[in-house]
């Protein structure tokens, strides 16, 4: 349900959703748009004077993410990083697209948008093997007796995800732009869950006795240089 609110601070468009957590939630998308997340029995009126309240927050999150999206579409891209390492793009005129990779440059041969769609197939395919190449090398140091199995998939939302009942860990595609540490890191994050689901304290010591430097990847993580390879290869 879409709404508009007038706050001291401008109009805010807004996509109402219900949730069955106990409290009303506001979030941003990196393309701007607002939502706001409430239980079925929270009035609207008792919404709007929430959002009131944030009104500033939304409004400036809000425009920044629009700016930043708006950026990102009209950058010509000029480089990309695989596995932490930058590696710059030549184009070159050709009449068939291709892509080769020499020496930390990746050539791009003929029409632009086939060149960069075989480069995008060409880096998912390397990101699903090297991530479940990665995942079953940990799991024979950690867990070798246990029937656990590993998928990759195109998300945004989170970096790994361990699902009991199903005796699966997901990882996101975007782990093969970071660095080796940080993929590991994630690897392992997942792994400590099969004993702890929760983020308590039992957790981390699980993870930090496995994982040490878990902390120190996790902040490389969200550096802000893998926005632009981000966007391009998996979608804003």
């Amino acid at each position: 349900m879409i709404k508009a609110l007038i706050t001291q601070y401008g109009i805010i468009n807004y996509e109402f959703r219900c949730t069955k957590k106990q409290k009303i939630i506001a979030k941003i998308d990196k393309v701007g748009n607002v939502f706001v997340y409430a239980p079925n029995y929270v009035s609207i009126s008792n919404v709007e004077e929430f959002i009131k309240s944030r009104a500033e927050w939304i409004i400036s999150q809000s425009s920044k993410a629009k700016q930043e999206y708006l950026h990102l579409q009209n950058i010509e891209l000029e480089n990309i990083y695989i596995l932490g390492k930058n590696y710059s793009i030549e184009k070159v005129i050709a009449d068939k697209a291709s892509v080769r990779f020499e020496n930390g440059v990746i050539y791009l041969y003929g029409h632009k948008e086939e060149a960069f769609a075989l480069l995008r197939k060409k880096i998912e395919a390397f990101a699903i093997e090297y991530l479940q190449e990665r995942f079953f090398i940990i799991k024979s140091k950690i867990i070798a007796n246990k029937d656990i199995n590993v998928q990759i998939k195109n998300v945004k939302s989170w970096w790994g995800c361990y699902y009991p009942k199903k005796k699966l860990i997901k990882l996101s595609l975007r782990l093969i732009i970071r660095d080796k540490e940080c993929i590991d890191a994630v690897i392992f994050h997942e792994f400590a869950h099969i004993d702890e689901h929760n983020h308590q304290e039992g957790f981390y010591k699980k993870l930090l006795a496995i994982y040490p430097d878990y902390y120190v990847a996790k902040r490389k993580l969200k550096d802000r240089k893998f926005t632009i390879t981000d966007n391009f290869l998996f979608g804003i």
